[in-house]
């Protein structure tokens, strides 16, 4: 199973039990909730859950989740969360994550120019709380997630709406935004509370299933850690 296809997993199966049982009642509970499930999940595949990275690829903003795959063989960094959980509309705005996303992923980008692998410091030592010299690797398969979740009508719950934002924004930072590997997971909320499964940005459209909502202007065929085609 690949990190992106355990994320997903955890997203549509545990996270929505936590929700339904009434315990995740802001963004941060929503946070310690994924890192739980990451963490006891992913142990076996060699993850590990870093929260609220400080001069994360030196660029601004400070993600929410950073998984990496901490084995000493491979120290690569899997998935970069950003989280929104609100009952309504008012006062949340998803275009500063989705900006947040955009400009990390770049940033792992413009650092090479020679085609080295873009690397960053994600450790610190115990005695002193700094960082320490080993450097995770960003890599294509990366995935860069936004996970929000709001009631039925939440802009950031329409698809088009996001993936011509992202879209925009990519190409006005010279970025294409197939290349980037950016990932909704939505989540609306209500008597039956639905999370529906994750959706890759792929050219203003998605790539992914059509199990949530209503279904996107064009879906690509994808497949973990590839392209859509």
């Amino acid at each position: 199973m690949t990190t992106i296809e355990l994320l997903k997993r955890i997203w549509t199966n545990d996270i929505a039990k936590d929700l339904q049982s009434g315990t995740l009642i802001n963004e941060r509970t929503l946070q310690a909730a994924m890192y739980h499930h990451v963490r006891s999940q992913g142990k076996s595949h060699g993850l590990s859950v870093r929260l609220e990275v400080t001069e994360f690829m030196s660029a601004p903003g400070i993600p929410d989740m950073v998984v990496v795959n901490a084995r000493k063989s491979k120290r690569e960094v899997e998935a970069v969360i950003e989280f929104k959980l609100g009952p309504s509309n008012k006062g949340i705005v998803y275009q500063t994550d989705i900006r947040k996303l955009i400009g990390w992923a770049k940033a792992t980008r413009s650092r090479r120019p020679s085609r080295r692998p873009s690397k960053d410091r994600l450790d610190v030592h115990p005695e002193t709380l700094d960082w320490t010299g080993d450097r995770y690797t960003f890599t294509p398969r990366t995935s860069w997630i936004f996970a929000v979740i709001g009631t039925d009508g939440y802009d950031a719950l329409d698809r088009k709406c996001v993936a011509k934002y992202a879209t925009d924004y990519a190409s006005s930072k010279g970025e294409e935004i197939g290349e980037l590997n950016l990932w909704l997971f939505p989540g609306v909320l209500g008597k039956r509370v639905s999370l529906g499964s994750a959706l890759r940005i792929q050219n203003n459209a998605w790539a992914g299933t059509r199990s949530f909502g209503n279904p996107p202007a064009m879906i690509h065929n994808f497949s973990p850690g590839g392209r859509g085609k």
